[in-house]
């Protein structure tokens, strides 16, 4: 968290925040003691933040918890879209194997068939 104007607080990775009076309550606006914002660092009386106690963790302010959320629930449907291709590659590698496999027996086939073929016809020509 670094000062960058008079009020403008650099909150990574929120990008910029205006706290208007860092001494008084965010939501509030009466002066107090305060829990800050883990992430943000805005300051909020427990009763302004529905806190009964100070956490025994770190705390972090229902915007950022939203903001929190949301990127937790990007990262969860980022994971799934992941699985969901992965399960595709597999699927299309499986397809690939077998239409492989099924091409090489086919040419084994193919070439049992003329080897076959190549030694009728050399009995026929022994017998000549």
């Amino acid at each position: 968290m670094s000062n960058c104007a008079a009020g403008l607080v650099h909150a990574e990775p929120y990008a910029f925040v205006f706290v208007q009076d860092p001494d008084n309550c965010f939501k509030c606006k009466n002066p107090g003691d305060f829990i800050n914002c883990s992430s943000c660092e805005k300051p909020y009386h427990l009763f302004c933040a529905d806190l009964e106690r100070m956490p025994d963790r770190i705390w972090e302010c229902f915007e950022c918890q939203t903001i929190s959320r949301e990127r937790l629930i990007r990262n969860l449907k980022e994971k799934q879209r992941q699985k969901a291709r992965e399960r595709e590659l597999k699927k299309e590698k499986d397809r690939l194997e077998r239409e492989c496999a099924k091409k090489q027996r086919e040419e084994e086939q193919k070439i049992r068939r003329e080897q076959k073929e190549q030694r009728k016809n050399i009995m026929k020509l022994q017998k000549l």
